[in-house]
């Protein structure tokens, strides 16, 4: 149902902020398609910047040293891949990022 606004009566910004995290709860856990931009490991965590495939896209992403480490082959910057993500949306920050419980390496791409 769309939000009731109006010039007269505008939402609060932590409003929209905790609606749009809402809605991207809803989506649950997803499979995307995504190429590897960035990788760095931080003890027990991996960070990634998946880029979009076709389109001038990038979303932060991280999953557990285990989620990574069982990746077969092993993949690094410029791979392809489709991985089992949960969005988040922080609502504090205004930012998205994806959770990552699985990760399947479909080839190499150009970044």
């Amino acid at each position: 149902m769309p939000m009731q606004t109006t010039a007269e009566k505008p939402a609060p910004l932590r409003v929209i902020s905790a609606a749009l995290g809402q809605w991207v709860e809803r989506l649950g856990w997803v499979w995307v398609e995504a190429q590897i931009a960035e990788l760095s490991r931080r003890q027990s965590r991996v960070f990634l910047t998946l880029r979009d495939t076709e389109a001038d896209l990038s979303v932060q992403a991280s999953c557990t040293a285990d989620v990574f480490d069982v990746v077969v082959p092993p993949v690094t910057e410029g791979a392809k891949v489709v991985v089992r993500a949960k969005p988040r949306y922080y609502d504090r920050r205004g930012s998205l990022s994806l959770t990552l419980d699985r990760i399947r390496p479909v080839g190499f791409g150009e970044l």
